[in-house]
């Protein structure tokens, strides 16, 4: 892949998701991406499980190998993120009882008030904020 091809990719990348993006003018802009080069750059930039959800909306067709890959990876964040947030009800539960009362930062905010859904938001761990 040269360098010309790897931004070209990367931007048709990221034109999928800019919010006033019409799936009619990113399919037909320019021509197709290497779908495989597309999906790669989309997990490795953590951004397949929002160009999944995008392509849904869209009910876009693209190849059904790179249309797997980025549902596969929308579930593993999809099932992380359940996991991250049973983690943060036991945590918020035992602050509780402790009578503190954090504040969630980052990605647990972000995920569950900003994105359609959670696995949209990839995130590693938990961020909470304490009074002194």
């Amino acid at each position: 892949m040269t360098i010309s091809t790897a931004t070209a990719t990367t931007q048709h990348l990221l034109d999928a998701l800019r919010p006033q993006q019409q799936s009619d003018h990113w399919l037909t802009q320019t021509q197709q991406p290497n779908w495989d080069d597309f999906v790669v750059r989309a997990i490795a930039f953590g951004l397949a499980p929002q160009v999944f959800a995008r392509l849904k909306q869209w009910d876009a067709k693209i190849p059904p190998k790179a249309l797997a890959k980025l549902a596969v990876t929308h579930k593993m964040q999809a099932q992380r993120s359940e996991a991250i947030y049973a983690q943060l009800a036991q945590v918020l539960n035992a602050c509780a009882r402790a009578d503190l009362q954090p504040v969630a930062l980052k990605g647990v905010h972000l995920a569950a008030c900003y994105y359609p859904e959670p696995a949209q938001r990839p995130m590693n761990d938990i961020d909470l904020l304490f009074a002194p």
